[in-house]
């Protein structure tokens, strides 16, 4: 269980320089293994880069100048500030003197490329000497920075192997979620397309009612037309024949006249019986004729 109010080395932001308290400042005694907690805290944010999802290591030289890291599991954050522990191993402690340390956190794509690494300054502690029966030291119980990377590197091939998993079912469902969205979309448009297929014959129904009843209209109006001309030679007719008749009445009256004019050029002469003894004209249609002694013809004179 790791105490997180223990002591505590702090990050600053803006130098990057690492704060050791003055109970900080022993690493341990030499030979300690496993026993030394140092808790560091770093600002959640930097420059507007969010550290809360990078990986953290402490890198670290002992007192033989030996060069090994430490990858950090335990960590906490509130948001504001990270919080995480390194638990301060053998090899650490191995040797009496001074411990030299630095804290990188970086961000990695798959396959391990860097993407954003963040870096503190050097810090030191140090070891101090101790006592021990037996300076015998077992193989078995020390640990190079070559099996530390095997092992760093087993486990990192473990978390990328679970990485590319969840990755892979992230990614099926990524696409799972593409596929029905676009399924989704190309059965909208081809309902869309369905209707508007729909509202065009629905077009070319009115259009095709609308040049039947033109086609009827326009065969009404030839029609109408076909009546009107016909209409109008008929009344055409009716005026010749009206014109005709008059030219027919205006030559009778004027017969009719020259009838009465003629008869204005006779003179008559009857006996006191009313008896025609004599007429004559000078005018009748150009013919000039007399008539005498015509006993028996009986002229009436009214008045």
């Amino acid at each position: 269980m790791i105490n997180w109010d223990e002591v505590t080395f702090i990050i600053d932001k803006y130098f990057r320089t690492v704060s050791v308290p003055s109970k900080g400042k022993i690493a341990g005694v030499r030979k300690d293994r496993d026993v030394n907690v140092i808790i560091f805290q770093v600002p959640a944010e930097y420059k507007g880069t969010d550290l809360t999802n990078f990986s953290i290591r402490v890198n670290y030289v002992n007192a033989n100048n030996e060069v090994n890291y430490a990858t950090i599991t335990d960590i906490i954050e509130n948001g504001e500030v990270i919080k995480f522990a390194w638990l301060l191993t053998y090899d650490v402690t191995q040797y009496k003197g001074t411990v030299k340390f630095s804290v990188d956190m970086f961000k990695t794509a798959h396959g391990g490329t860097i993407l954003q690494d963040f870096h503190s300054t050097i810090a030191t502690m140090e070891v101090l000497d101790g006592q021990d029966a037996n300076e015998h030291i077992d193989p078995e119980d020390t640990t190079d920075i070559l099996t530390h990377l095997e092992d760093e590197l087993t486990d990192h091939a473990t978390v990328l192997e679970t990485e590319m998993t969840n990755h892979k079912d992230d990614l099926e469902n990524e696409l799972r979620q593409y596929a029905d969205e676009r399924e989704a979309t190309m059965q909208d448009l081809a309902d869309q397309a369905a209707a508007s297929a729909t509202s065009a014959r629905n077009e070319a129904s009115r259009a095709q009612a609308y040049a039947v009843n033109a086609s009827n209209s326009a065969t009404q109006a030839d029609t109408a037309k076909r009546q009107a001309q016909t209409l109008a030679q008929e009344a055409y007719s009716e005026r010749l024949k009206a014109q005709q008749a008059a030219n027919n009445a205006a030559a009778s009256a004027e017969q009719a006249q020259e009838s009465v004019d003629n008869m204005k050029y006779f003179e008559l002469y009857v006996d006191e019986n009313g008896h025609l003894i004599y007429a004559y004209t000078t005018n009748l249609s150009g013919l000039d004729f007399n008539i005498k002694d015509h006993k028996n013809l009986e002229v009436i004179i009214d008045g």
